[in-house]
């Protein structure tokens, strides 16, 4: 099951009662749940760090959707980082929303992009290279992009896409794992397991002087 699953969903409390379950990429509490997420707040830090380091501060983000679990919890890291770091994010650099292209469209009308743009998933970060191609702007040059999961077509896009990487090998390792542990215990064995993200650099960010 995935981060979609409300705890309140009777057919999922219905199947908690007599199966193992284990939730992916989920961060409600359900009985008789397990829980296996990425590390989206490490993995988010390391990504945002790498963008300022690289004299970013005005630092959009763009998802279809809030709605997902993990991606959200992206936007508040996001936020948080922001805070701590003093920088004011302003809500002209949120693009969220299935009309996201829309809102990046109005915003380089208006001539009020940022210089880098936080993608909440790879597949996204596909859609923004499309949007880009058409527009005529270069990334890694007038736009540093940067995404999460390194899907396949990540290292294929030109310029490569820096990403954050989740070990889906391991997670579905750990997955059965937590599945087959479940089949011998009939308690409610609740665990949340964090599992490890790698910042994967690659051409699609510019170094740019602080101002």
């Amino acid at each position: 099951l995935n981060c979609l699953s409300s705890p309140n969903d009777s057919e999922l409390l219905t199947a908690t009662a007599k199966v193992p379950v284990v939730i992916v990429e989920g961060n409600k509490r359900i009985k008789n749940a397990n829980l296996i997420n990425a590390d989206n707040t490490n993995g988010m830090i390391d990504m945002l760090d790498f963008l300022y380091d690289n004299g970013h501060s005005k630092i959009g983000f763009a998802s279809i959707t809030l709605g997902i679990s993990s991606w959200n919890e992206r936007y508040k890291v996001y936020l948080e980082w922001a805070k701590e770091k003093g920088i004011i994010i302003d809500k002209k650099y949120s693009y969220i929303g299935i009309d996201y292209i829309n809102q990046l469209n109005d915003a380089y009308e208006n001539k009020c992009m940022p210089t880098a743009l936080f993608t909440c998933y790879d597949a996204n970060a596909v859609e923004i290279y499309n949007w880009c191609a058409k527009k005529g702007i270069k990334i890694g040059d007038e736009l540093s992009v940067v995404g999460f999961d390194d899907i396949p077509i990540a290292k294929l896009l030109s310029p490569g896409l820096t990403t954050v990487r989740q070990p889906v090998k391991y997670i579905g390792e750990v997955t059965v794992d937590t599945l087959l542990a479940r089949f011998e215990s009939d308690k409610d064995m609740f665990q949340e397991i964090i599992t490890p993200t790698n910042l994967i650099i690659r051409n699609s960010v510019k170094k740019i002087e602080k101002k």
